[in-house]
């Protein structure tokens, strides 16, 4: 399996999440669209450890995932508070520019000789700290799930364990629910490595845009 085909599940999976949120209240139908849901972020953070890896420029990378951020803030606050600004909860292009910049300070500090190298290991820890004084989307857990996924790049068994912790904490801090994400472990372990169609804008478009166009249906029931 390609990343484009994981990527279009991670879409899917988003959308019926959010939904869920935003439409259904506690019912069956709830839990059904929000379980689903649970298999975009691991996805998502999978992917942006591959990006890091793969890319020719990081640099550029996380210009395009802060640039992201900044755009999908206001839709994100508008489909989930209803209001254009909201400073207790930043959506979740933050949390993977931060992942990001984990992974790149990370790299950066290697190349240094001692003691600077010994302060590698640090950053992403002082980077998750920011992510919860930010309040992003899955806070300083999505950094770290980031960073370790790139990390532990070349063994598939430490990245499903990443992937099984982070969950678990996560669900420990916001809902049993959200242990569903580690499925995900499953249908990552048939990807290819390969990147297929090159789509790239449309995944990142879409974000802002459905939640913008959510928010905008919201206002009318």
């Amino acid at each position: 399996m390609t990343a484009f085909i994981f990527k279009w599940i991670a879409i899917v999976a988003m959308l019926m999440d959010h939904v869920g949120s935003v439409f259904i209240t506690a019912s069956p139908d709830y839990f059904i669209f929000r379980g689903i849901g649970r298999l975009a972020f691991p996805i998502f953070v999978f992917f942006i450890a591959e990006g890091c890896f793969k890319t020719r420029n990081i640099k550029k990378f996380l210009l395009r995932l802060f640039i992201f951020a900044l755009i999908s803030e206001f839709p994100f606050d508008f489909a989930f508070f209803g209001t254009g600004v909201y400073l207790y909860h930043q959506n979740i292009f933050f949390t993977l520019f931060l992942g990001a910049l984990s992974i790149y300070t990370f790299t950066q500090f290697q190349e240094k000789d001692k003691p600077y190298k010994s302060l590698s290991m640090m950053m992403p820890f002082l980077i998750a700290v920011v992510a919860e004084f930010l309040y992003t989307d899955y806070g300083g857990v999505g950094v770290l799930m980031i960073f370790y996924l790139y990390y532990f790049r070349e063994n598939f068994r430490y990245q499903a364990l990443v992937l099984v912790f982070g969950n678990i904490v996560l669900a420990l801090s916001s809902s049993p629910i959200q242990l569903l994400g580690i499925l995900t472990i499953i249908p990552l372990y048939y990807y290819n490595g390969q990147r297929g169609k090159n789509f790239k804008y449309l995944f990142y478009a879409f974000y802002p845009v459905h939640l913008l166009v959510l928010g905008v249906i919201r206002g009318f029931i």
